[in-house]
């Protein structure tokens, strides 16, 4: 495979679309980047019109994946309508799904050639390896953690991001290809950097995602091998640098979940989960008045309905409630500051009990067709497989501390991927 040629079709629709797809997904790990995202999204609103006038842009072929999305996005429109302030969650879901609705359709047509996969997987790759570079000058220029997440361009929320590419690594790291040694270079780089920035919950995940891929590719080998490293880097770290290993050696005990369930630890630095418990417990109150579609997309909205629906105020009178001492501290933070630090309380929120089903519906369905194409498929379409299902692993774990949709970063184009693999294997 030559990277150096890549030949887009002679500028036809389908030519197009790889190319919008590509410039979408090489500037999705960079920050400020908003002209060439909305340069990335016209190129390919046109190259998904032109497939469409030539009747290329055939959706029959990537169902059922295509009509759960589809399901999921008609429930968000009827949510956003039914809501508290439907402009402002239709625009919240226009800036969301737009981009990640071209990618899954532009992908699941324009790459279905395993040399195009191979293409976008290794690009991607290579420009989320370039923000880790740039990660580790800003931190060594800026000398301080704090600071770098602070004032930093490519620092802030890295750890979270990596829950995106770390699979793709894993995955080349295994596929018999001259691109294993950058597979397994850039993975322990994910990891290393995960450390750096003290990231417990996407290190969990990362790891768990691992050992989800490993375990449907069968390659135990390699899983004792990552876990093998992985616990000996945690004793060094725990020798070297004490209070860090602790901080990650939490992640991994129960002890920590038991301890964010007693509320005496509310506030205080013994609560094992960030004072989470009581801003879920909140997330869930304030949703309740609205059960089945939600307020509408988009969580910036809740720190204001906490305040003007009389939530805050009520919790400032319960004087005596560990609780409710937690949420007044937390509800109290500038409205853009206030979110439910949990996908699916925040999907509850947003969109009410028919979101999440829909969502969970979308989540099984790409699970239950990744893992069956890893398990069954060719070499590549197992590598692919597997890829999707360990970001999707990633996504559900990560999902119980923050609020990372399906539709942010280059996860959609996953979804596509998977739609473009071999019809066989969907059914």
């Amino acid at each position: 495979m030559n990277l150096g040629r890549l030949d887009f079709g002679r500028c036809s629709a389908q030519g197009l679309a790889r190319l919008g797809v590509l410039m979408y997904l090489i500037a999705v790990p960079f920050t400020h980047n908003a002209a060439w995202k909305n340069g990335a999204t016209l190129l390919m609103l046109g190259a998904a019109i032109g497939l469409w006038q030539k009747r290329q842009l055939v959706i029959r072929g990537i169902m059922p994946l295509a009509s759960s999305l589809m399901a999921l996005l008609a429930i968000l429109l009827l949510s956003a309508f039914a809501g508290v302030d439907p402009l402002s969650s239709l625009n919240e879901l226009r800036k969301h799904f737009l981009p990640g609705l071209l990618l899954f359709l532009l992908t699941a047509v324009a790459f279905r050639e395993e040399e195009w996969q191979r293409r976008l997987l290794l690009l991607v790759g290579f420009a989320f390896l370039a923000r880790i570079g740039l990660a580790v000058i800003e931190l060594f220029a800026y000398g301080d953690l704090a600071a770098a997440r602070d004032q930093g361009r490519f620092v802030k929320g890295l750890a979270l991001d990596a829950g995106f590419y770390f699979p793709v690594y894993i995955g080349l790291m295994v596929w018999r290809s001259p691109y294993r040694w950058f597979g397994t270079i850039a993975a322990a780089a994910v990891l290393g950097i995960i450390v750096a920035v003290q990231g417990r919950a996407p290190l969990l995940a990362a790891l768990v995602s691992a050992l989800a891929m490993l375990a449907v590719l069968r390659k135990w080998r390699v899983l004792v091998f990552l876990f093998g490293g992985a616990i000996v880097a945690l004793g060094v770290l725990m020798v070297t640098q004490p209070v860090l290993g602790e901080r990650f050696a939490a992640a991994f005990s129960p002890k920590t979940y038991l301890q964010a369930l007693d509320s005496r630890a509310y506030g205080s630095e013994s609560d094992g989960l960030s004072g989470r418990v009581p801003i879920w417990l909140g997330v869930i109150e304030i949703g309740n008045a609205r059960p089945l579609l939600g307020y509408g997309f988009g969580w910036k909205k809740l720190g204001k309905i906490a305040v003007e629906d009389g939530y805050l105020a009520r919790w400032e009178a319960m004087r005596n409630d560990a609780v409710a001492k937690a949420q007044v501290s937390y509800f109290s933070l500038p409205t853009d500051k206030v979110n439910p630090h949990n996908l699916y309380l925040q999907i509850y929120f947003e969109a009410g009990i028919v979101g999440v089903a829909a969502y969970l519906a979308v989540l099984g369905m790409s699970l239950w067709q990744s893992w069956r194409l890893a398990r069954g498929g060719p070499a590549w379409d197992g590598i692919v497989g597997a890829i999707i299902f360990g970001f999707l692993v990633n996504h559900i774990v990560l999902g119980f501390a923050n609020g990372l949709w399906l539709g942010l970063g280059p996860s959609m184009a996953w979804l596509g991927l998977l739609a473009a693999l071999p019809r066989r294997m969907r059914v």
